[in-house]
């Protein structure tokens, strides 16, 4: 068996790359903005998250969603696309392909 992450070292720099454009992308509002106080979810552990006083629920949000055409298109070319993709998942093949080195 290969040690891939030794022979494979792009691996880990595109990890990173995706960790740290991640959470650009969870702060960059605050970082526009400079609201530092929104910064502690990056630690969350050691400091508390940020107290955010509009909370509404899911079945809350669900009853004000306002059905409109473009939602409905926007829904059904997501379903077809995953109706897509789990067709091909469910055909690919589960045993154990060798990849060429």
């Amino acid at each position: 068996m290969q040690n891939y992450n030794r022979n494979h070292p792009e691996v880990g720099v595109a990890f990173g790359v995706g960790y740290a454009s991640h959470l650009f992308g969870d702060t960059y509002v605050a970082l526009y903005y400079w609201r530092v106080e929104e910064f502690t979810f990056l630690l969350w552990p050691l400091l508390p998250p940020y107290p955010y006083d509009d909370f509404i629920g899911f079945l809350d949000f669900a009853s004000q969603l306002e059905v409109t055409q473009g939602f409905l298109v926007a829904g059904l070319l997501s379903i077809g696309f995953g109706v897509g993709f789990l067709v091909q998942f469910a055909r690919a093949p589960w045993w154990h392909v060798p990849r060429p080195d």
